[in-house]
């Protein structure tokens, strides 16, 4: 105590507004040393009811500074001050914060799953958790995709539905005459153009039909064996 500055422990106690306990953690001794210092400079005590207020003033400053400033959500500032979550979200509360919804949780809460399941192998996925996945990306699709896709062909697929894998060309044209098409019958572009898939633009032929049409298109004639050659 001889390098205890009693005039600091005033200030700290009167001006800083630091609790008995907290001066007792900086300078080093026990809280009734410092308790006794005060009285002997006759600095009159804060009540408990005064000191519970200034606790709590101290914690929702505290609070909001990690929640606002360093971006922490409820669950962290409860690990590292070890204060319960509910606890924390009602001083966050009585402080007067705005507390991000779960949308602006998860946006930030992402990175930091991310980055702690990295590497890592996370199991095989309960049955449960794969219908539920499945469910997730079905409702995605229904809501976002549009059904088909552009093959390196040319050609558009349809990717959702009863003609899954199906060419679209193919799949209009059967809706028009009411039936599927034949073995023997393919769906012909007329301008050449294989992503213009307009019903007027689409011609049904025989298979000989379309080979003879592209053959003269490409001014081929048929060789020794009946194929087709330049």
């Amino acid at each position: 105590m001889a390098s205890l500055n009693r005039r600091d422990i005033t200030l700290l106690y009167l001006t800083n507004q630091y609790s008995i306990q907290k001066i007792s953690s900086l300078v080093g001794c026990s809280e009734n040393t410092v308790r006794r210092h005060l009285l002997k400079h006759r600095v009159e005590l804060r009540n408990t009811v005064q000191a519970i207020e200034r606790s709590s003033d101290e914690k929702r400053s505290k609070f909001k500074q990690m929640y606002e400033v360093e971006q922490k959500s409820i669950p962290e500032i409860s690990n590292l001050t070890g204060v319960a979550k509910s606890t924390v979200r009602y001083h966050l509360l009585r402080a007067g914060v705005v507390l991000r919804d779960h949308a602006q949780a998860g946006i930030m809460a992402a990175p930091k799953i991310s980055q702690k399941l990295a590497g890592k192998n996370r199991g095989p996925r309960s049955e449960n958790v794969r219908a539920k996945i499945a469910e997730a990306r079905l409702a995605w699709g229904q809501s976002n995709a549009s059904g088909i896709s552009r093959k390196p062909n040319g050609y558009f697929e349809i990717t959702r539905g009863p003609n899954k894998g199906r060419l679209q060309h193919v799949v209009i044209m059967e809706e028009h005459i009411g039936r599927k098409i034949r073995v023997d019958e393919c769906v012909h572009h007329k301008d050449g153009q294989r992503d213009n898939n307009a019903l007027s633009n689409l011609e049904l032929l025989s298979r000989s039909e379309h080979a003879r049409l592209h053959a003269k298109s490409r001014k081929m004639r048929r060789g020794e064996n009946g194929r087709f050659v330049k």
